[in-house]
């Protein structure tokens, strides 16, 4: 399952279209609202430009509210390109719109998000946002999106509250079905140069034979149901903090290539000419328990635990593993060079 970090332009892209929607509202120039757009954009994030704001319908209920129909915003950053369209973006302010200091409410509906690799679908926004000076200053709520796509792989119905600040994006109890089950969790985002994060997971009863035709990584070795717990934390281009536990209860299995590593570490023959014609045949061991944990224990480096128990083959393993992922490894490469390298198979280096 490939972990993106991307998602955090989208909620820029709200928190920042509403703030500049906001400040221009009665500027009927689509030219001038997007360079108002750009202005606002660029006090968080230089590099990123708004190369698309349009919209096909406004109507204003002077003096205090403002209706868009099917807007469509573009933000480039780098060489990356979010594309954000709406059916309908309404903002009422709670002061008139002279006042230095402006509340509003901001309503989205029908938003969806794309990027390489992700799609954000149907979402749908209620929040309170705070202007002074007609400069953005935070934006509160609730938002809900009908599926988050992330590759292959995707969570649905997914609820979070909100909290968008000039320097944080903050999503602090929010919830997704996936796979049959549930995942849960807190993240935290720092996004003025250099961005840093915060990340943490909790999974309920995954199905991984759901997940399967969608993911051809760690978890498409294995069936069964998982849970458990994930933290990350770093910026762009660095992973501070990793840990993880999560379990496999019975009923579970695995590939039996898994186990190819540590064969000379199998002590009966019976054993072994199990495992290997299971290996041959491309076949599963049914296990009573299968647990990874791991946390990284300096810079650059992890340590974990694999547990096996299989009584098919009456086995009850614990493989040490160590992982040396090179320096600068950030969480646009975490999936290749750390998590993919947790497969036995793969190996790391195993002790």
């Amino acid at each position: 399952m490939k972990i993106h970090f991307r998602p955090v332009l989208f909620f820029l892209c709200i928190a920042l279209a509403a703030a500049a929607g906001l400040g221009g509202v009665f500027v009927f120039n689509q030219r001038f609202q997007k360079f108002l757009l750009n202005q606002t954009l660029k006090r968080v994030q230089p590099a990123a430009t708004v190369t698309v704001f349009q919209y096909q319908k406004k109507t204003i209920h002077f003096p205090t509210a403002l209706d868009l129909d099917n807007v469509h915003v573009s933000i480039q950053k780098d060489r990356e390109l979010w594309d954000l369209q709406c059916s309908s973006i309404r903002m009422a302010l709670k002061q008139p719109f002279w006042k230095r200091d402006l509340d509003a409410d901001i309503d989205m509906d029908g938003c969806d998000a794309q990027s390489s690799g992700i799609a954000l679908e149907r979402g749908n926004l209620r929040a309170i946002a705070q202007l002074s000076s007609r400069h953005f200053t935070s934006l509160k709520g609730d938002l809900h999106l009908a599926r988050v796509g992330l590759g292959q792989v995707s969570m649905t119905d997914v609820h979070s509250p909100l909290e968008v600040d000039a320097r944080e994006i903050r999503l602090e109890g929010w919830t997704a079905n996936a796979y049959g089950g549930t995942v849960t969790g807190k993240i935290f985002v720092d996004y003025t140069p250099p961005v840093n994060y915060s990340i943490e997971l909790n999974l309920t009863r995954i199905d991984l034979d759901s997940l399967q035709p969608a993911d051809t990584s760690i978890y498409s070795k294995m069936s069964g149901q998982v849970s458990g717990t994930a933290k990350i934390e770093g910026g762009l281009k660095k992973i501070a903090t990793l840990e993880s536990d999560l379990d496999i209860p019975e009923g579970g299995k695995i590939k039996a290539a898994w186990l190819k590593p540590i064969m000379e570490y199998v002590p009966f023959d019976l054993q072994k000419k199990k495992l290997e014609a299971l290996i041959r045949t491309d076949g599963v061991i049914p296990v009573e328990k299968a647990r990874l944990t791991f946390q990284s224990i300096v810079p650059e480096k992890v340590a974990g635990v694999w547990n096996i128990k299989s009584a098919n083959l009456d086995l009850d393993l614990n493989m040490d593993f160590t992982i040396n992922f090179e320096p600068g490894t950030g969480i646009k490469d975490f999936y290749d060079q750390v998590l993919m390298r947790m497969l036995p198979l793969k190996g790391g280096t195993h002790e």
